[in-house]
């Protein structure tokens, strides 16, 4: 049976098009891959925030109220510069100063999800550790301060170190309230960096950039 000339062009017109829209739908189904890296916190543009614009918040705690205080941050070249003061003579047994970043001013929350390690860029006028944390949307779990922890070993000399996020964990007093990394790195909020060091005199670190990493 002969099928009409202008029958045979509009198959060929529908199957052109079907054709080209899978393509397309097939393009569209592919997610681009996320970057290699995400840079959370740099300084040195601004006086007080970070050069992405979230202004630093003091943390400061101790068993003894009043034993842990925060007496300075400010940005000083290219690094956020913290200053406190960790035991004022009331017996604590415990204690610490520092501060929350967030990614951006308005505290975006991110999924990091895909990243594998965490670089920090810091260093303090004596060798320390600092505890790096990191955080999610749940007020309860930050209140209690048991979202995943990492402590890292500064030096007087500022270097990168790249930490893997496998190995942040939640503190053993947590229990209940612990959270896996995996699970907080889907929605994270902010990086606290804190001296825990109970010198029961001033002390202070700096911190030059925060980058998450595939």
């Amino acid at each position: 049976m002969l099928v009409p000339r202008s029958l045979r062009r509009a198959v060929a017109s529908v199957s052109v098009l079907a054709f080209v829209t899978g393509l397309a739908g097939c393009s569209l189904l592919k997610k681009a891959p996320p970057p290699e890296r995400v840079v959370f916190a740099t300084f040195g543009s601004q006086p007080r925030a970070s050069n992405e614009g979230t202004e630093p918040s003091a943390v400061a705690y101790a068993e003894r109220r009043g034993d842990a205080v925060v007496t300075g941050i400010a940005v000083e070249g290219k690094a956020l510069v913290v200053k406190g003061v960790l035991g004022m003579g009331r017996g604590s047994q415990w204690a610490g100063v520092g501060v929350t970043l967030g990614r951006d001013a308005a505290m975006s929350v991110s999924d990091l999800s895909p990243y594998t390690r965490v670089l920090v860029r810091a260093s303090s006028p004596t060798t320390t550790l600092l505890r790096i944390r990191v955080a999610s949307t749940d007020e309860k779990v930050a209140q209690v301060g048991c979202y995943p922890v990492y402590m890292l070993k500064v030096e007087p000399t500022p270097r990168d170190v790249e930490i893997p996020l496998a190995q942040f964990a939640s503190e053993t007093f947590c229990a209940d309230n612990a959270r896996p990394i995996a699970t907080t790195l889907k929605a994270v909020r902010s990086v606290e960096v804190v001296d825990t060091a109970l010198t029961n005199q001033p002390t202070s670190f700096s911190v030059e950039r925060i980058e998450f990493l595939r």
